[in-house]
């Protein structure tokens, strides 16, 4: 298993398309940026991957791909879940919405890890819940071990700001960013969909 500490960060560009995403007020630009600084603080990103073969695991095609698990810590759940205790619920739904987009951006931050450690590139993640049943959240959670991070008996991730994919890897470097997951999601109504994808 590897294990990487990872520092995900949002541009001004990228928080003032957050802001037109997500429809907030331009006046709420600076509350945004203000719990973004906030919210950095509290953020303690961090990766875990297996690298596998095909064989190696059931159900899953690829000659070579990798198991991967990312979270923005507890401490990221604590400091949204404190807005919302306090009656905050403007500012809490902000917070959540940027930490969402923190960990997007650990997608791209763990493909780089992943191509520095094997020499190869990582194409689009794939997801429990969509591309694999939701019940392969837990099966996956089995490739690790001493982990931050754990399933509730509904199979949802703790801490909250946490996510498990698969990736397939391939020795030529692909036409798209490994980020690029909006293509495979069912969710055509979320205001995350920035890759220009619409509903079949």
């Amino acid at each position: 298993m590897y294990t990487f500490s990872l520092k995900p960060e949002l541009t001004d560009a990228q928080l003032q398309s957050l802001t037109e995403r997500f429809h907030f007020a331009k006046q709420d630009y600076t509350v945004l940026k203000s719990l973004y600084q906030e919210l950095l603080s509290q953020v303690d990103a961090k990766c875990f991957f297996h690298i596998y073969s095909e064989g190696d695991l059931p159900g899953i095609p690829y000659q070579k791909y990798a198991v991967v698990l990312a979270t923005l810590s507890g401490q990221t759940d604590d400091y949204i879940n404190s807005k919302t205790d306090a009656g905050i619920i403007s500012e809490a739904y902000m917070a959540d919405c940027l930490a969402l987009e923190l960990l997007a951006q650990s997608y791209a931050l763990a493909a780089d890890r992943i191509h520095q450690v094997t020499g190869l590139w990582a194409n689009a993640c794939q997801f429990p819940g969509n591309e694999y049943p939701i019940s392969m959240t837990a099966e996956l959670l089995k490739c690790f071990s001493d982990l931050p991070v754990r399933t509730t008996k509904a199979g949802v991730m703790v801490p909250a700001k946490s996510v498990i994919y698969i990736t397939s890897l391939t020795v030529k470097k692909p036409s798209h960013d490994c980020t690029h997951i909006c293509k495979g999601c069912r969710n055509y109504s979320c205001a995350s969909r920035s890759c220009g994808v619409t509903e079949h």
